[in-house]
């Protein structure tokens, strides 16, 4: 049995389906408004570039767009708001089984009592993407448990955006449905194919979150114990990092971003580079080299798609504050990924490689502690302040670090591979030894890149600032240095045979 559907002032009821629904009226209307011009303004060019497909999109008005405030819950410590968002349509019923996107989508607005010592902000929200299978007809109405963490530790609105993507989804003349990896890299392949049409998938990602955050705004002008929300920070994991990037690139809204376990722009040098350290790819990305990704990419139609769907393609207008959270052992990505897109990124950036954890990003208590530097860092980057941080630079093998401020601690994680470039958890395992690090006279840490006898080595830098439980408590790193320089295998060309762990 469905959950009733509470009524909201300034909504209105479809007697056709018996509910009410809340539409963005005042604010939508002129964005809608303005985006359709923008759209008309691209339409108009000769031709589009695949970043301006992407543009013309998410500026395309959406006829089923609406939301429905369904549930209200006053949990420990804050109140949690449940919304059901229309985002889209994404592709025609005969190009897939069920083109009409949902969402639900959480409000938590933390009780005063629980920030004490400080004011309630309720300007901007930090944005969890999240994923999930698509609504079904008995609706969500407990809040997830990152977000109430976040709600608490943030002292502001925290939003979280379930099922981006909507799924599974059947594409037509297939015989099952898609979700996660698969569904996205087959939308590549189609959107290789078809560059004229809605594909990729990140498209409708991207949108869907976007109006997701329209949905908020406007339920925010409508709710007494809510300031109305006037932009967000966003964070997301995974394919939701990934989306995480292209939604900051299009939408202005947003004031800093927080990519975790997504160690992949410039995506075409990130394929060359693993099958260079690994001789194939890895098991986590064989829905990509199934669909032979690495491949499209090289083309033509491929390299357009790079240009829509990789957040390379956007880096000198990404200029936002970014906490980039990587894990030194994650499957999908190889450890030192960092050196093929975080020196060329715009703005102000802070990386975080994590040792001996996964795509997951470890246990519980590792995930709670850094969601409190990520709200730590937030809090500095929304009050107009610089976070401390640190820097590095290679000179004749010698990794130079320098602090913006003196640390509480500085600590060398390194590791050695006799058998293979690879840092993977999965195959290498928690081998990444700490050793505390002291600075020399000048007050810069250095750190000598001998190679090993056999095999790789890894290093990489972690400073550490503030104090612990409640001391405002904020880690970055350096980026992962692998030695020596030659890599085990050439890249893999196109006509070349898949060996069995790419397939």
């Amino acid at each position: 049995m469905g959950l009733p559907i509470l009524p909201v002032a300034g909504c209105k009821m479809n007697a056709d389906q018996g509910r009410t629904t809340c539409y963005l009226i005042t604010m939508s209307t002129a964005r809608v408004t303005i985006m359709k011009g923008l759209r008309v303004l691209l339409l108009a060019l000769p031709a589009l570039t695949q970043g301006q497909q992407m543009a013309a999109y998410l500026a395309e008005p959406e006829p089923d767009f609406g939301w429905q405030y369904y549930h209200h819950e006053a949990g420990w410590l804050a109140d949690h708001h449940f919304l059901l968002v229309t985002s889209q349509r994404w592709l025609d019923m005969d190009e897939v089984d069920l083109s009409l996107w949902q969402h639900e989508v959480t409000v938590s607005i933390p009780w005063s009592p629980a920030c004490p010592g400080r004011e309630r902000d309720d300007r901007t929200a930090l944005v969890l993407i999240s994923g999930g299978e698509r609504p079904g007809k008995i609706l969500r109405t407990s809040p997830g448990s990152m977000a109430t963490a976040l709600a608490l530790l943030f002292c502001r609105p925290v939003v979280d955006i379930r099922q981006v993507p909507n799924q599974p989804l059947q594409f037509t003349g297939e015989a099952v449905g898609r979700q996660e990896d698969a569904l996205l890299a087959r939308s590549m392949t189609l959107a290789g194919e078809k560059p004229e049409g809605e594909w990729p998938l990140h498209n409708a990602m991207v949108k869907a979150v976007i109006r997701s955050l329209d949905a908020v705004q406007a339920f925010s002008h409508e709710q007494e114990d809510l300031g109305p929300i006037e932009d967000f920070a966003l964070l997301g994991s995974s394919k939701r990092g990934w989306t995480a990037w292209l939604v900051a690139a299009h939408d202005p809204r947003i004031r800093a971003l927080v990519p975790v376990s997504i160690d992949m722009l410039n995506l075409g040098q990130q394929f060359d580079h693993q099958y260079a350290s690994y001789g194939s790819y890895t098991p986590a990305l064989q829905a990509f080299s199934t669909e032979g990704i690495d491949c499209l990419i090289r083309t033509e139609a491929g390299k357009a798609l790079l240009e829509q769907v990789d957040p390379w393609a956007y880096r000198q207008q990404l200029t936002l504050p970014k906490l980039v959270i990587n894990a030194s052992g994650d499957p999908y990505f190889v450890s030192d990924s960092w050196r093929y897109y975080y020196p060329q990124l715009g703005g102000a950036n802070w990386l975080r490689y994590t040792p001996n954890t996964g795509h997951s990003q470890g246990d519980t208590l590792d995930r709670i502690s850094r969601l409190a530097q990520i709200a730590n860092w937030l809090d500095q980057i929304l009050a107009g302040e610089t976070p401390p941080s640190l820097t590095w630079k290679v000179k004749e093998e010698v990794m130079e670090v320098r602090t913006s401020e003196p640390p509480r601690e500085v600590v060398l994680w390194q590791a050695s591979n006799p058998q293979a470039r690879d840092f993977r958890l999965a195959t290498f395992g928690a081998n990444w030894m700490p050793q505390r690090l002291q600075a020399d006279d000048d007050g810069v840490y250095r750190v000598r890149l001998a190679p090993p006898a056999q095999g790789y080595r890894g290093w990489f830098v972690e400073a550490r600032f503030g104090g612990w439980l409640g001391g405002q408590q904020q880690i970055y790193t350096s980026g992962v240095q692998v030695r020596p320089l030659a890599m085990p295998y050439s890249p893999r060309t196109c006509s070349s045979p898949r060996s069995e762990a790419d397939s």
